[in-house]
């Protein structure tokens, strides 16, 4: 890839700018789905990073291959469900946590975000599944 073009920079700065989903102005179809993956593998990195673990020591306990660590790690996630990056973080010891609010956007469209906090969360509200 060559240097950016002077007449680049506002498209750049367009699509940096687009309402906080850049895989969305990308134009890519899934981009929900690419964004919380992005985000996963982020956490799932800064929990290596704080551990000062190895990429073999995650895979384990994550219950992955070492292949497949590494391949998450580098964000290659076309193979790996949003549901199965989350159980990689629930074995390296994290909780994922879902809430669904009412969203705050100016389009009144929602979004899809992950959030780290290294303090648990406080109970939420029973859902009738917790009733069951």
């Amino acid at each position: 890839m060559g240097a950016i073009a002077p007449g680049d920079r506002d498209e750049i700065v367009q699509i940096a700018d687009a309402d906080g989903d850049i895989f969305a102005a990308m134009g890519l179809p899934n981009a929900t789905e690419v964004g919380e993956k992005a985000d996963l593998v982020y956490e799932i990195t800064r929990v290596l990073h704080d551990a000062k673990m190895t990429q073999v020591q995650a895979a384990r306990r994550a219950g992955v291959t070492a292949a497949d660590m590494s391949r998450i790690l580098r964000g290659r996630t076309e193979n790996y469900s949003v549901a199965r990056l989350e159980s990689v973080l629930t074995g390296l010891g994290r909780d994922v946590v879902k809430v669904v609010t009412p969203t705050a956007r100016a389009s009144g469209r929602g979004a899809v975000s992950v959030v780290y906090s290294d303090t648990p969360p406080m109970p939420l509200a029973a859902t009738p599944r917790d009733h069951d």
